[in-house]
């Protein structure tokens, strides 16, 4: 297998996605010319007043997907940090999702 060809933290969906506050255009992040497709659900954390804030409680689980066009699917679930990596043919891909 060859080297990493992608090495990256990401974290402008899961601001804005998959919790109880939103649930909107922002719920996924593609790699690899759109070829990966990662998706996150978690509980939101909360502020001093109880409301939700808009990003995952770091004492809670999280599950991220990751989605190959193929239809290969990996999921993983734990707290943040979670990493994953797929090979694709003759390619890996690394993620880390903070």
């Amino acid at each position: 297998m060859s080297q990493p060809k992608w090495r990256c933290r990401f974290w402008q969906p899961f601001a804005h996605g998959l919790n109880e506050i939103s649930r909107g255009a922002n719920d996924s992040v593609t790699f690899a010319n759109g070829t990966i497709t990662i998706t996150g659900d978690g509980t939101a954390a909360r502020n001093a007043s109880g409301q939700p804030e808009a990003w995952f409680d770091p004492d809670a689980p999280v599950t991220v997907n990751f989605v190959h066009l193929g239809g290969e699917v990996s999921q993983v679930t734990g707290l943040l940090p979670v990493h994953n990596s797929m090979a694709i043919g003759d390619v890996e891909y690394r993620f880390t999702a903070v």
